[in-house]
């Protein structure tokens, strides 16, 4: 069977699951170059010795899940931060401020998200307006982008 996928940025998708993905074709990135470039980022920004702590709010699904373990895994390697909250809002939620609340009461150094779309705007919306970017040295991600000019 070919398989060609255009957004499949999983890794569980095939090289997981399927042995044998001679026949699989993907035209876009996928987690693990997702995940520690935002690991990268973070440490050019801070340093290594500037990340002590992190957390993480990404979806609550295949996408979202590996994306945080492979984060932590990396920046855990990197620096040796330990983690002070991960949460996983289910996708098309309208209130993350459960998850907001807890980051501001862990005043972490590295936030991470995976968030994408109308999570992404609505999670930078409300951090906004919560005050979570001030509470964080830095906020990474490999989708945020697309949400950045939401924010007023």
């Amino acid at each position: 069977m070919i398989n060609v996928s255009t957004d499949g940025t999983v890794t569980t998708l095939y090289e997981e699951d399927f042995t044998d993905v001679t026949y699989s074709f993907r035209f876009q990135n996928h987690d693990v170059m997702e995940a520690l470039a935002a690991v990268t980022q973070a440490v050019e920004l801070l340093g290594e010795d500037g990340i002590d702590t992190y957390a993480g709010i990404n979806p609550n699904y295949a996408f979202g899940q590996d994306e945080m373990e492979i984060f932590s895994l990396g920046i855990e390697q990197l620096t040796g931060a330990e983690e002070v909250y991960s949460g996983f809002p289910d996708l098309g939620t309208d209130d993350m401020s459960a998850h907001i609340t807890e980051i501001n009461s862990e005043e972490p150094d590295v936030v991470f998200s995976s968030c994408w779309g109308g999570d992404a705007t609505l999670l930078l919306e409300q951090a906004q307006a919560n005050d979570m970017l001030d509470n964080t040295e830095v906020l990474v991600g490999p989708v945020l982008y697309g949400s950045a000019n939401d924010v007023s």
